[in-house]
């Protein structure tokens, strides 16, 4: 029976990736916040018990910078809050690189792939260009991490920066733009009309691709071609 049961959890968690992103998004965030929640919760009751525990005089200073969370979080579990980002970031982003409308509605395939014309008027609707170059020294520091090897790799890590930025305050006036800009018309390969609705993540794409060429352009050890 509980077989079956997640038999189905996967089926319904493999259609809703597929067909609704932003909502698979969603479930794998809230289960990761309830997943380290959980765990935060169980770690700190067991310092509390211990902190009651502890009678000795000659612990009382540590007890205290443990109440007062001085000595917390401690090099391993912050690191371990930094992976857990990471791993969210790298999940958005692969969610986003998957999404054929997000890379077809607003780039084109032209060695390297670059905005197309609908790309190019949303970059500069957000003031593209003065938000990376404002911001271009936090990202640089972010991608270096990554050791990127190739031009793909600074490709892939430039959108991967740009996710995990997006809980800084340098968003802000980005996301405010996204919650109140209208749909967007974009054309189906029929040439017919439709409305599109812009996401946080189809506006780090159209970023992603301008600060992948600045990366490359500082950075002329990267072998482009072959």
């Amino acid at each position: 029976m509980q077989f079956v049961w997640i038999k189905m959890i996967e089926t319904v968690l493999t259609w809703v990736q597929s067909n609704i992103p932003q909502l698979f998004i969603t479930i794998v965030i809230a289960f990761i916040v309830w997943y380290v929640a959980k765990f935060y919760f169980v770690y700190f009751k067991k310092v509390e018990e211990k902190v009651n525990n502890l009678q000795c005089e000659n612990h009382r200073n540590e007890i205290d910078k443990i109440k007062n969370q001085e000595i917390l979080p401690c090099k391993e579990h912050l690191q371990q809050y930094y992976d857990i980002k990471e791993d969210l970031a790298r999940i958005q982003m692969f969610l986003a690189m998957k999404n054929p409308k997000t890379i077809n509605a607003f780039s084109m395939k032209h060695s390297p792939r670059q905005l197309n014309d609908k790309g190019i008027e949303l970059y500069e609707s957000i003031n593209g260009e003065k938000f990376l170059n404002d911001n271009y020294d936090l990202f640089d520091v972010i991608i270096s991490e990554k050791k990127p090897k190739t031009a793909l790799d600074v490709e892939a890590s430039a959108l991967e920066a740009l996710i995990m930025s997006l809980n800084l305050d340098i968003f802000n006036p980005i996301k405010n733009w996204v919650y109140n800009s209208a749909a967007v018309k974009l054309k189906k390969a029929t040439g017919e009309e439709y409305d599109y609705s812009l996401t946080i993540n189809d506006i780090c794409f159209i970023l992603s691709l301008p600060l992948r060429n600045k990366y490359l352009d500082k950075h002329p050890e990267i072998v482009v071609e072959q």
